[in-house]
């Protein structure tokens, strides 16, 4: 495969990246900046990744990224799940925000795709999570497998020193965190965040961790 990328300097041209769709945002990122390192020899969370790992999907299934993860793997364990819009669905909650931020006018769920913006109820993400548990060493052993530029992350969750698995995720108007260790499965969801993200993670982490320790329910 051969790949041909020419960069444009980042300083020439003023886009509105919060006005793109999915595609011209990945093509305005590769257009506009110069690779750092390596891929895979540094840790660097970038959800630009995850967007691009959805294209990749598309790609290989040739199926819209969002029906396939339905079809595949939600739909057969009865988990229900929509991935957000432009616009909130109709069951969907209100986002509280200090000033003003919220999932559908700072990065809308659509422009992310991959990368975020599954519409689920706290049940829905506990039953992901032990459905993780039960097949983590085998349909998905990949994600378990430590990153080598950190250990603490797999490839997609968080890898707890207690034996956990979790993910954090986090909107404007919304954060959140689904968790298992063993045979405890523990979702948070808050409709309430501002612009700076990780304002309830830390508590949330916590939380988990007390749920998992048999510290409130023996």
């Amino acid at each position: 495969m051969c790949v041909s990328v020419r960069t444009v300097r980042p300083a020439r041209v003023w886009v509105n990246r919060e006005r793109l769709n999915g595609t011209a945002l990945l093509e305005f990122y590769v257009r506009s900046y110069n690779p750092k390192f390596q891929p895979g020899t540094r840790y660097l969370y970038s959800n630009i990744a995850y967007v691009f790992l959805g294209k990749v999907i598309e790609q290989t299934t040739l199926s819209n990224y969002s029906a396939f993860i339905s079809d595949v793997i939600l739909k057969p364990h009865k988990i229900e799940a929509q991935i957000g819009d432009v616009e909130p669905i109709d069951s969907e909650v209100s986002y509280y925000s200090p000033d003003n931020a919220n999932p559908y006018t700072y990065w809308s769920p659509a422009k992310l795709d991959a990368a975020a913006g599954w519409v689920m109820r706290a049940e829905e993400v506990a039953r992901l999570f032990a459905l993780l548990e039960l097949h983590k060493y085998k349909w998905y052993w990949l994600l378990v497998q430590p990153s080598q530029g950190k250990r603490s992350y797999g490839r997609g969750v968080q890898l707890g020193d207690d034996g956990s698995l979790y993910h954090i995720g986090s909107l404007a108007g919304t954060e959140g965190i689904g968790y298992t260790r063993g045979e405890t499965q523990v979702a948070i969801l808050t409709n309430a965040r501002g612009r700076e993200q990780a304002q309830h993670t830390g508590w949330m982490e916590r939380l988990c961790r007390l749920f998992a320790a048999h510290v409130f329910i023996p």
